[in-house]
Order: structure tokens, then C-alpha cells, then sequence
């Protein structure tokens, strides 16, 4: 799996890589995440969605596990 995000990076970049156009398709067909960090980034996004409807606000103490940890780190950058 890093092998593959390492070659899609490549080939994002313009550099000679060893994935091809047809692999993206199929591996992205699969539901396939190229960016692990983007897709961590929805699932907090998702958690914090769920929290508002729930709490009527995003005021997630940091403590509050890896969600607090996450808006306190969104509220910093």
C-alpha cells in the first residue's frame, strides 16, 4: 500500500512512476484512499458534524480524545 501512494505521488508529480493510469481507476474503484491523512481529516470532520448535531456546538475539550485532539489542532493551524 505505501509502495502504491509513493508511485501515485510520483506520478502526481510529473515524475516517471511505475503506476499506471488503469491502476488508479481500478485501485480507486475499490474505494481505494490514496492521502491517509485527508481521509483521517474527513473522519474527524465527520465525528465533529455528529458532535454539533448532538451538542448544539464544536467546543471539544482537547481531552476528549483523538476528536478533541483534532479541533485543537484545526483551531492552532
Amino acid at each position: 500500500v505505501a509502495h502504491q501512494r509513493k508511485e501515485y505521488q510520483l506520478l502526481m508529480d510529473g515524475k516517471p512512476a511505475s503506476v499506471t493510469g488503469e491502476n488508479i481507476v481500478k485501485l480507486e474503484s475499490i474505494g481505494f484512499v490514496w492521502s491517509v491523512q485527508g481521509n483521517q481529516w474527513e473522519i474527524r470532520y465527520q465525528e465533529l458534524k455528529k458532535h454539533l448535531a448532538i451538542h448544539g456546538h464544536c467546543n471539544v475539550p482537547r481531552n476528549s480524545g483523538q476528536l478533541g485532539k483534532w479541533v485543537n489542532n484545526q483551531r492552532t493551524n
